[in-house]
């Protein structure tokens, strides 16, 4: 994360050094994904905005779709539901309009994170099985959405009251980001086998 911050900062004084949005859109991507990770919400939020206002003046319509599904994680992540749903479903139509599908699964995983947090499980499960079943036909290994989807189906699974679906998922979700090396999806499977133990 501090490589990644230093690389970050560095690029994107250099890219406005020299007057490339394009560049600055992709600074500003990696900038605000690391602010979102670490829980600097509100700096990851300013960067993710001003990468919004980048895509959008160079028409850049998959990378804006992108950008509203971050801004609408971060509304999630700190509790404004009202303003999440909306970001997130703004993000899927600009995502299906263009034909982008990673941006419009990027949006959906995001809003079955969402129903699952606003105790719509139904809609959640549903949502979360589309993911997963499309990263599943796409074949990426490892993966770090399917391991996201899995994660957020095994709340799913525990929130209905099913701790063996639970373990089954976090299993999953829990060797996918051992191979992929990533303490923070370890960390989330860890405590989410804790719970359903």
């Amino acid at each position: 994360m501090a490589a990644v911050e230093d690389h970050g900062r560095r690029s994107l004084e250099l890219f406005r050094e020299l007057g490339d949005r394009w560049g600055q859109l992709q600074a500003t991507e990696w900038l605000g994904s690391r602010c979102e990770t670490v829980g600097d919400y509100e700096q990851g939020r300013h960067l993710h905005l001003e990468g919004l206002r980048l895509a959008r003046e160079l028409g850049l319509w998959p990378q804006a779709a992108d950008r509203l599904t971050w801004l609408g994680r971060i509304a999630m992540l700190t509790g404004d539901y009202a303003q999440a749903r909306e970001l997130l479903e703004e993000a899927r139509r600009l995502a299906a309009e263009r034909a982008y599908e990673p941006g419009e699964v990027f949006a959906d995983i995001s809003l079955g994170a969402l129903d699952r947090r606003e105790g719509d499980l139904d809609n959640a499960d549903a949502r979360l099985r589309e993911v997963l079943d499309w990263h599943r036909e796409m074949g990426y290994a490892p993966d770090v959405g399917k391991a996201m989807a899995l994660a957020e189906l095994s709340f799913v699974a525990e929130q209905r009251g099913d701790p063996v679906a639970a373990r089954h998922y976090q299993a999953e979700a829990l060797a996918i980001t051992r191979e992929l090396g990533d303490p923070r999806g370890i960390a989330l499977g860890l405590e989410g086998r804790i719970r359903t133990s």
